[in-house]
């Protein structure tokens, strides 16, 4: 599953948050999410704009699940998982509410929603204790998402896929983070249950995640070179099979 990241990157601009809709929904990703950060993050006058009343996320919701595509939340502020908890599809917990007890009880332990969680720069013992965390009747809704918080190529790990899944006995998704995008193609040799892209659109001013954002006007030919590296993958095995190729015998 390929899932299309907005994340902040609507810039607080509902127009601006439209034009990703249009791109997004006409596209071969399979899912789209927003970030809703704590209260207190929009406290910080730049970004207190960035943040839509609940009609335009029930608005944007009704869209997406319309259009066939699944609708995920990025979801810091647990006073609206009753409003969500009847709209999406699945959850998205940020690495830095990973380690929060509180956050796991509210949210994960009573939803019946899949949940996908970023590991960021957590260490394997704190995934431990995340994991011990939840409720045993819930783990199978439990997706990590193996991604660092980091642009640079050296830092992105990509063996950890292996590792996690190895350790952990979870599906583990791949979350790119990294300013050159190819890693993307990469990390599907590791065989992850989905792939997290963030988007960005073509206004000149920073976005939130900018680096390792896909511009709108790539994310189809990206969406489609992931799909056929995925298909290149295969399951390992050689046997005979009838050349294909023409003139070589």
């Amino acid at each position: 599953m390929i899932i299309a990241e907005i994340g902040l990157n609507h810039l607080g601009s509902k127009k601006y948050l439209e034009e990703y809709l249009d791109n997004l929904i006409g596209s071969s990703v399979d899912a789209i999410t927003l970030q809703i950060r704590e209260k207190s993050f929009y406290i910080n006058s730049r970004y207190s704009k960035y943040q839509f009343n609940l009609n335009v996320y029930d608005e944007i919701c009704s869209r997406v699940k319309q259009s066939g595509k699944k609708f995920g939340i990025a979801l810091s502020d647990l006073s609206l998982v009753p409003f969500f908890d009847q709209r999406v599809d699945f959850y998205k917990i940020l690495s830095k509410d990973l380690g929060d007890k509180e956050f796991i009880d509210k949210l994960i332990n009573v939803t019946n929603k899949s949940i996908f969680v970023s590991t960021g720069l957590s260490s394997y013992d704190a995934i431990d204790k995340f994991i011990s965390n939840i409720d045993p009747r819930v783990i199978n809704n439990v997706t990590l998402i193996h991604t660092r918080l980091s642009n640079k190529v050296e830092d992105t790990n990509l063996k950890a896929i292996e590792k996690m899944k190895s350790r952990f006995k979870t599906p583990i998704a791949f979350g790119n983070h990294c300013e050159n995008p190819i890693v993307t193609y990469a990390a599907l040799a590791f065989e992850p249950t989905a792939v997290f892209i963030y988007t960005k659109g073509d206004k000149s001013t920073h976005h939130p995640d900018e680096k390792h954002a896909i511009s709108l006007e790539s994310v189809e030919q990206f969406s489609k070179n992931i799909k056929q590296v995925f298909k290149s993958i295969g399951d390992g095995c050689k046997e005979n099979i009838q050349n294909t190729i023409e003139g070589q015998e």
